[in-house]
């Protein structure tokens, strides 16, 4: 059986022991598709990236979520300080976006 490529990116190591790995997949995939939904109509649409900001000890990694439009923003999207502090995906790339355009 082949092993499934995780990342297309080189500098990213495969075999790395992390669960945040599998989230980020699901979280980029659906990133895509509601970035691709909404800025359809966008001559020069943004890029959306979902990464691992790796903290010294296993409980301090971040997953950041960071729009390329022109300039970049990045914004912390799990974990939160509380649970209150949670957005739908779809609000927190809005607020992402709208830091590229003003």
């Amino acid at each position: 059986m082949e092993k499934k490529k995780l990342f297309d990116n080189p500098t990213i190591k495969e075999d790395i022991p992390n669960n945040f790995l599998g989230i980020v997949n699901v979280l980029q995939e659906n990133v895509d598709m509601i970035a691709k939904y909404k800025y359809k109509n966008d001559k020069c649409p943004p890029s959306f990236t979902v990464s691992i900001l790796y903290g010294e000890e296993k409980a301090d990694d971040r997953i950041i979520l960071t729009v390329t439009h022109g300039d970049s923003f990045s914004k912390q999207i799990f974990p939160k300080k509380s649970i209150y502090d949670y957005e739908p995906l779809e609000k927190e790339i809005e607020y992402l976006y709208n830091a590229t355009v003003w």
